[in-house]
C-alpha cells in the first residue's frame, strides 16, 4: 500500500480525495492551456500526492485543509518555485460546499 492510500482510514476519504485532486489537475491544465497527455497527468498527480502526503501525513493537516491549499501548491512546484505550508493556525475552508 502506498503512503498516500495508507492516510485514510475510510476509503470513501480516498476517493473522494482522488476525486478533488483529478478536478485540481484538470483545472491546472486549463490554466496552462496546455494539451492533456497520460504522462503528463500521471507526473501531475504523483506532484499531488506527494504534497498532500506531506500536508496530511507529515503536518497533521485535515483533508479539507490539505486539498484547498492543493492548487496552490501544484502551481509552485509546476512552474519550478519553492513554496512553504501556510502556517496558521486557524483555517477556514476557501471552498464551502
Amino acid at each position: 500500500m502506498s503512503e498516500f492510500a495508507r492516510l485514510f482510514a475510510d476509503p470513501m476519504d480516498a476517493a473522494e480525495c482522488t476525486i478533488r485532486i483529478t478536478q485540481i489537475i484538470e483545472g491546472s491544465f486549463v490554466a496552462d492551456g496546455s494539451r492533456v497527455t497520460v504522462s503528463e497527468t500521471k507526473r501531475r498527480f504523483d506532484i499531488c500526492a506527494k504534497i498532500f502526503e506531506q500536508l496530511a501525513g507529515d503536518l497533521k493537516w485535515g483533508m479539507n485543509r490539505a486539498l484547498d491549499h492543493l492548487p496552490r501548491y501544484l502551481r509552485a512546484e509546476l512552474e519550478g518555485q519553492k513554496w512553504t505550508p501556510a502556517t496558521r493556525e486557524i483555517w477556514t475552508p476557501e471552498n464551502v460546499r
